[in-house]
This record gives C-alpha cells, structure tokens and sequence, in this order.
C-alpha cells in the first residue's frame, strides 16, 4: 500500500506536532529516508520522531555516520552528509545496529538501502522563502 501527505510547518511546534502524527503510523523494523537541503531540518524532525520512542538524547550523527538508541524500540540514526564509503561499508554498519524491533533513519540517503524491512518512507522537508517547512511523507507500506 502506498500513501501520501503532505504538512506545513510555520514553527518548531508544528514540526513536533507533525512527527507525532507520523510516529503513529510508523511499523517496527521500518526505515525513513529524510531528504532535504542543508538547514531544511532534517535532524529535527529526526529528533522529534525518536522522542515518540522514549529517545531524549538523539544528536546529529555526522561524524559517525552511524548511531544507535534505545527506547521503546532500536532508533538506528544515520547521517550520510559527508559519506564517502561504499554501499556495502554503510550497509555492513548498518546491519551491526539493528536489533529487533527497530527503526532506521536515514538523513542524506546516497541510495536505497537493500535492508528487509515492513515498509519504507520518504520524508521530502523544503524550506520556503518564508523559512516555514513543507513535509512530503510518502509511505510505502507491505
């Protein structure tokens, strides 16, 4: 099944308010790719999503590609800004974090992970001239 939505964010509040909306429709064993310029807010929204997990401490994983949290589910966390690996090199790390159930999020997807999931989603994020936020999340869900 697939589906789509598409939000306005005029502030940080409604950013938070649309990832709760969307944590609630998010499957376990799931990934979600963020897309979107620099400073369009990606790692916010990736934050305010993992608090709907019981993550309080989710920072930006830019140096380490690869991070993992725990709450009420595996939060792995990966920023692919300045990636420079291989697909495999990023795959092989990624598989070492995933301890079911779990959630990937993807910040800068350089291509689509080939990762047994329930679904995927995309989360498009474009700033507009009046620094507001459009959400574009298409779900792709088995």
């Amino acid at each position: 099944m697939r589906s789509f939505s598409e939000y306005l964010s005029k502030t940080e509040n409604d950013t938070v308010k649309i990832a709760n909306t969307f944590s609630q429709s998010i499957k376990t064993n799931s990934i979600i790719y963020l897309v979107g310029n620099v400073g369009s807010g990606k790692t916010y929204f990736a934050k305010s999503l993992a608090e709907n997990f019981g993550i309080k401490n989710m920072c930006s994983s830019t140096y380490s590609y690869v991070t993992s949290y725990f709450g009420t589910l595996n939060l792995v966390h990966c920023d692919l800004y300045r990636c420079n690996n291989t697909p495999q090199v990023i795959y092989d790390e990624i598989i070492e974090h995933l301890k079911n159930p779990w959630l990937l999020i993807i910040e800068w997807p350089l291509y689509q992970i080939s990762i047994p999931s329930n679904s995927y989603y995309v989360v498009e994020i474009t700033r507009t001239l009046l620094n507001e936020r459009i959400y574009k999340i298409k779900s792709f869900v088995d």
